[in-house]
């Protein structure tokens, strides 16, 4: 909180999950560990519902539940909502009432999601006592798989040229 903080004061914003265990977050919000079942929540959602939290005009917290509890921190994004489409198995399309954090979350990580997904199920991460060579080798899979991304979009356009 105190990082999302001073990036507010040097206008650079974020958007992102925050875990629910964070010093500084709403006690209607916090896990509370409990000594009888594990850990458990102050407040219980129901699906489609949401509570906003605000500090200073600074950053809200926006905690929201649709199939699991998400609770996202922004510095960008207040307490808006937006309607979105959702198309059920039977053909049934129902709106959906969404924090307008969580919609621009999932457009823009999209992207960062998939190059995670492609670095970890083809990686091929080396042991190595020396910092610099893990650095090196995460480098170059990360260069693997953008030129692998831009290859495929460019060819979905059909940019590709093979002649040389």
């Amino acid at each position: 909180m105190d990082l999302a903080q001073e990036l507010s004061d040097i206008k650079v914003h974020l958007t992102g999950t925050i875990l629910r265990n964070r010093i500084g977050l709403p006690l209607q919000i916090r896990k509370r560990k409990s000594k009888s079942n594990g850990t458990r929540s102050v407040l219980k959602l129901k699906k489609g519902d949401m509570n906003f939290y605000r500090k200073d005009d600074c950053f809200s917290l926006v905690h929201w539940k649709d199939k699991n509890e998400v609770t996202m921190l922004s510095t960008l994004y207040g307490n808006g909502t937006q309607i979105v489409h959702r198309t059920k198995k039977q053909g049934i399309v129902e709106e959906v009432k969404k924090p307008t954090a969580v919609c621009q979350y999932n457009k823009y990580m999209g992207g960062v999601d998939l190059a995670d997904h492609f670095i970890a199920s083809y990686g091929f991460t080396r042991k190595s006592l020396k910092w610099w060579r893990k650095v090196f080798f995460w480098l170059q899979e990360a260069a693997l798989v953008n030129a692998y991304i831009l290859y495929n979009m460019s060819e979905a356009q059909g940019k590709v040229s093979t002649s040389v």
